[in-house]
C-alpha cells in the first residue's frame, strides 16, 4: 500500500525538482506527507528506491523550489522564508508566533485566481527576476558556451538567487559559460571583500557550477587604467563578445553601464 502511493507520486515527478504532488490547496501538507510516507516505507522495508524523492521533498520545503523560499517559517535561520503568511495570528502578534509553522503551499494559478479573500498586497518583486532567469536559461540552452555580462547591486541579487535555484535543480548549467563583470570600484582589487568581483563570487560563482577560471572582472587597483580597460575589452572580443548582459539601470538611469 505504501509503495503504490509513492510510485504514483514519483510517476508525476518528471521535473528538475523531482516533485510529483498536485499543487492544490495545502500542497505543502501533501509534500510533507509524501516525505513522511517515504521515510516510513524505507525504515519498514529497507527499500531505498524512493530516497531521492524523499530528500527532494524535504529540500523543496526548505527552499529548493522555483522561488528559493523556505516553506517553514523561521527556518533555516538567516534564510529566506515568508514574513507575511496568511494568518490572523501573524498579522496581530507578529510572524514570530508561528515559528516552525508550515505554509499552505503553492497552488495552480487556476485555483489562486478563484480564491476569495486572498490576494497579493505588495508587488511581486520576484516576477521580473524569474523572467530574467528564464532569459538566461534559454540563452544557455541555445549556446552553452555563452559569454555573459554580469553586474552587482540589490536588483541583481534576486536574479542570482533564481539562477542558483535553477542550477541546484539541474535546469541550467554554467560549466561552459564565461562571464565578464560590468565594472569595479577604483582602489579595490578582485580579492577585496567590498569589491564588485567579491559580490558576484559570493552570490553567483560559488553557488553554481561555473568554473572560477571562466569568470573575469576589472581590477580596481590597476596602475594604468586606460591600458587595463583596453586589455579587458580585448579579452571580451577574444571571447567572442557578450552574448547576454545583465545591467542595472538605477532609479535615475545613471547606473546603466556606468563605469565606477
Amino acid at each position: 500500500f505504501y509503495r503504490r502511493g509513492l510510485e504514483a507520486v514519483v510517476a508525476r515527478a518528471n521535473n528538475g525538482f523531482r516533485v510529483g504532488i498536485p499543487f492544490i490547496w495545502c500542497s505543502n501538507n501533501l509534500l510533507t506527507s509524501f516525505a513522511t510516507q517515504a521515510v516510513l516505507y524505507r525504515r519498514m522495508t529497507g527499500d531505498a528506491r524512493f530516497r531521492e524523492y524523499e530528500q527532494a521533498a524535504i529540500d523543496w520545503l526548505f527552499g529548493v523550489n522555483p522561488w528559493g523560499v523556505s516553506m517553514v517559517i523561521g527556518y533555516p535561520n538567516g534564510g529566506t522564508w515568508a514574513h507575511d503568511p496568511h494568518s490572523s495570528h501573524a498579522s496581530k502578534l507578529g510572524v514570530a508566533v508561528l515559528l516552525g509553522g508550515l505554509l499552505d503551499g503553492p497552488v495552480y494559478r487556476s485555483i489562486y485566481t478563484n480564491l476569495r479573500g486572498i490576494r497579493l498586497i505588495q508587488p511581486d518583486e520576484l516576477a521580473l527576476s524569474k523572467l530574467a532567469a528564464r532569459i538566461f536559461e534559454e540563452q544557455l540552452e541555445r549556446k552553452p558556451h555563452s559569454v555573459l555580462g554580469l553586474t552587482t547591486g540589490t536588483t541583481a541579487l534576486a536574479l542570482y538567487r533564481e539562477l542558483v535555484v535553477l542550477a541546484d535543480a539541474s535546469l541550467v548549467e554554467f560549466t561552459r559559460a564565461r562571464t565578464f563583470n560590468l565594472d569595479e570600484y577604483v582602489g579595490l582589487g578582485p580579492e577585496d571583500a567590498l569589491s564588485c568581483a567579491a559580490h558576484v563570487r559570493a552570490h553567483f560563482v560559488r553557488k553554481t557550477d561555473i568554473p572560477a577560471a571562466s569568470t573575469h572582472s576589472p581590477n580596481g587597483k590597476a596602475r594604468d587604467f586606460a591600458k587595463h580597460c583596453a586589455e579587458y575589452e580585448a579579452a571580451i572580443v577574444r571571447a567572442g563578445g557578450i552574448d547576454l548582459a545583465l545591467l542595472g539601470v538605477g532609479a535615475d538611469g545613471r547606473h546603466h553601464a556606468s563605469g565606477q
